[in-house]
């Protein structure tokens, strides 16, 4: 499966919980195989298609947040 539906579909399921980019790169190396620069770019890749959004914490540390398909519709 690729990189990209992996990121998505896990943070589909952790939804309406906001993910730290660190614990999605921790999880694409370790339990995917990728590495973790792939998964920021393929991140960043989920919010140019607006499937995702980034959350800024007070520190402007990137988090992100599934965007599900109701909210997608209504933009």
């Amino acid at each position: 499966m690729a990189l990209k539906n992996l990121i998505l579909d896990y943070l589909k399921n952790q939804y309406p919980r906001i993910c730290h980019k660190g614990e999605i790169e921790k999880i694409c190396i370790l339990n995917w195989q990728f590495e973790g620069d792939n998964a920021a770019r393929r991140c960043r890749e989920l919010v140019n298609e607006k499937l995702i959004k980034p959350v800024f914490d007070e520190k402007h540390r990137v988090q992100y947040q599934y965007i599900p398909y109701f909210e997608r519709r209504i933009k």
